[in-house]
């Protein structure tokens, strides 16, 4: 984990104020792992976790979320609502044995991942993958549906983030005579309550369809094989499934073919 432009923060608010930042920020992180968990700071602004027994990428992206928001806040908290240094986050992350098990090769393979993250925008997350290594061998077929396939097969919709849900939409929607239907969803709710609306959302839709969460209390879905005239009773499913959740948070939806 690299804290995103906080060079800016010692330029502009002095040192005192870049090491509150880094105190704050260890806060964070230590509010967001488990008793189980470990975490440390490896110099300047860099840190590390490991995550015990997680292999649901969502989870980690969660936390980005989380240490990106609460960072923010924290900010602008001590320097004033007009502060705007663009601070935030950028992670990288591998998972363990899947990426190996030696300490040095994976932290070399997470700062690669993170990498990727500070080239294309910051304040978000990236996972080690054979793309990230130029070095990687020849697979055969079986090995190469391994690296490929999901690492997490739970049931319900696939979460991913921003990114790769736009990369799935044009995919899709290159698909001649598709049915994907796209479904927006917005909540005027807090961030404890979009979570839970996100879980619920992964959970009643089926595995072939696709979620993703656009900011605080905006959620995406690509609805596989779905007529238009079908979508307005999963709406209803959806809206019943968030009352029996116990909100009576409104649920504004909005619809259309990809095509």
């Amino acid at each position: 984990m690299d804290l995103d432009n906080f060079k800016l923060v010692n330029d502009l608010y002095g040192h005192a104020m870049g090491d509150k930042i880094l105190v704050r920020f260890a806060e964070l992180i230590k509010g967001m792992i488990r008793s189980t968990d470990l975490a440390g700071r490896i110099g300047g602004d860099e840190f590390i976790a490991f995550c015990q027994g997680v292999r649901d990428e969502k989870i980690i992206f969660d936390k980005a979320s989380f240490l990106n928001h609460h960072l923010l806040l924290s900010a602008k908290n001590f320097m004033g609502e007009d502060m705007n240094i663009p601070l935030g986050t950028s992670i990288g992350a591998v998972f363990v044995p899947f990426d190996g098990t030696n300490f040095d090769s994976l932290t070399v393979k997470a700062d690669k991942a993170l990498y990727k993250v500070k080239h294309h925008g910051k304040h978000g997350c990236a996972f080690f993958g054979e793309e990230n290594d130029p070095s990687a061998e020849h697979k055969s077929l079986s090995q190469t549906k391994i690296i490929l396939s999901e690492r997490n097969r739970e049931a319900g919709a696939l979460f991913v983030n921003f990114e790769k849900f736009k990369a799935i939409y044009q995919f899709a929607a290159r698909q001649p005579n598709s049915t994907t239907q796209f479904l927006m969803m917005t909540l005027e709710a807090d961030d404890d309550t979009c979570d839970k609306f996100l879980d619920v959302l992964i959970k009643i839709l089926p595995r072939t369809d696709c979620v993703t969460q656009h900011g605080r209390d905006q959620f995406f879905a690509l609805i596989n094989g779905m007529l238009p005239e079908k979508i307005s009773s999963l709406q209803q499913k959806i809206s019943a499934a968030w009352k029996f959740a116990g909100s009576d948070v409104e649920i504004i939806f909005e619809s259309g073919n990809i095509l």
